[in-house]
């Protein structure tokens, strides 16, 4: 899990060019570190905000999940490109 900003009220919309650029390459390293693992086929950076979003905090975040298997939906996606 990837916090933008311990206050809740700052989705990443309302934060500077500098904090931005610090939470992309906190996604930059965990992906690098991660696709090292030759156990991980996948991973996937997705956005939550918000309780109504199904996320289980209220502070703007991101998620990062690796995988050993590439998703049907992925897999299916690639086939038809």
């Amino acid at each position: 899990m990837i916090v933008d900003s311990p206050d809740p009220s700052r989705c990443m919309e309302m934060l500077d060019d500098d904090h931005v650029a610090k939470i992309l390459g906190i996604y930059k390293q965990r992906y690098n570190v991660l696709s090292l693992d030759p156990r991980i086929s996948h991973i996937t950076i997705f956005k939550n905000h918000g309780l109504d979003a199904g996320a289980s905090l209220q502070h703007p975040h991101s998620q990062l999940i690796a995988t050993a298997a590439i998703p049907s939906q992925v897999r299916h996606r690639l086939y038809e490109a």
